[in-house]
């Protein structure tokens, strides 16, 4: 673990962290508490490669699950490779969430220094939605893996300017990764990665801007790479495409599990169900479906500390300003006798 520090402690707390994040989150999980729709849909994934492709549901390939299928592509591999059990699905959701810890811890490192890496691996660690999507099938677990690992990738980018120009690349394919692995979620970072290649990156503000634009439609392209790929496929060599009502994957992606969940049109309607609106464990659809009752004691309570954390860093950027400015005027001002 010499690529966290070259000081002894950090590589031992951060082993010791990393440590004491695999046990919380493997905690049980050889006994599997799998989610029984999508547990189903891997158990037919990992015994046929056609089911396995268009992230069917059923093994006879009728119809797929309700959401894209990068999760449960790694699920389903895991179930090839170690058969059919319960800690098979469970383990690559227990093996991201861990790896996120000494990873996260890195990457806030280099961007602002130790104290807060410190601070982002242990809130990472005890925050308890952390844990209890670990301990699922849920797509969650993987998609912040794969964030997480985009961020690293767009670091090192910036750390290494034009030399490193693959990074930034790695960056964007791995944050189309995450969105086929839990759709628009994973989208919610791009105007802050786009924003931070336009701001970072050497160049004329011209140049800036269209590594920021190549970067958004790599991200793009790599995003979208299935959903063109079934579109194309004829309805009749595929599964039904479950969540929509027309056999669209789009449909499915940017309706029912998109707009609609924010809008709270049409969310969550299921024509397999006669049309019947499904609310979903996260509660009815809208804006303020964060703040209800079904999700204020999973993650809503850490809103009011980023909203915080985002007025002190902005006021530290603030005062650095000011601190630069005041050095330069001192520095222009002529010298006297």
């Amino acid at each position: 673990m010499v690529w966290i520090n070259r000081r002894s402690s950090d590589r031992a707390l951060v082993a010791t962290l990393t440590a004491l994040a695999a046990v919380m989150f493997g905690w049980g999980f050889q006994r599997g508490r799998t989610h029984p729709f999508y547990t189903a849909a891997v158990r037919s994934m990992g015994a046929n490669w056609h089911d396995f492709v268009y992230g069917a549901f059923d093994p006879s390939g009728f119809i797929t699950t309700d959401k894209l299928p990068g999760a449960f592509w790694v699920q389903a591999l895991s179930v090839r490779i170690f058969g059919f059990h319960a800690w098979a699905v469970l383990l690559p959701q227990v093996l991201a969430a861990t790896a996120c810890v000494p990873l996260l811890f890195v990457t806030v490192r280099r961007w602002a220094g130790r104290g807060a890496a410190y601070a982002a691996a242990v809130g990472y660690t005890l925050t308890p939605v952390t844990v209890a999507l670990s301990r699922t099938n849920i797509p969650d677990a993987l998609m912040v893996f794969f964030m997480v690992v985009a961020a690293h990738a767009l670091w090192r980018w910036a750390d290494g300017g034009r030399r490193a120009t693959w990074w930034l690349a790695a960056s964007a394919v791995w944050l189309g990764v995450a969105f086929n692995v839990k759709m628009g979620q994973a989208l919610l970072v791009v105007p802050v990665f786009a924003g931070t290649c336009f701001l970072l990156g050497a160049g004329s503000r011209w140049w800036r801007l269209g590594r920021a634009a190549a970067y958004g439609t790599l991200v793009a392209v790599v995003s979208l790479a299935w959903m063109v790929f079934v579109t194309l496929t004829p309805a009749s060599q595929r599964p039904y495409i479950d969540g929509s009502v027309h056999n669209s994957v789009w449909e499915m992606v940017f309706q029912y599990n998109g707009f609609g969940r924010i809008g709270g049109q049409g969310a969550g309607t299921d024509p397999l169900a006669g049309g019947a609106v499904l609310s979903g464990a996260g509660g009815p659809a809208g804006l303020g479906r964060i703040f209800g009752t079904a999700s204020a004691g999973q993650i809503s309570w850490l809103v009011p500390t980023a909203v915080v954390g985002l007025g002190a860093g902005l006021w530290a950027a603030w005062r650095a300003r000011r601190a630069r400015l005041a050095a330069a005027s001192v520095a222009a001002l002529p010298v006297t006798a």
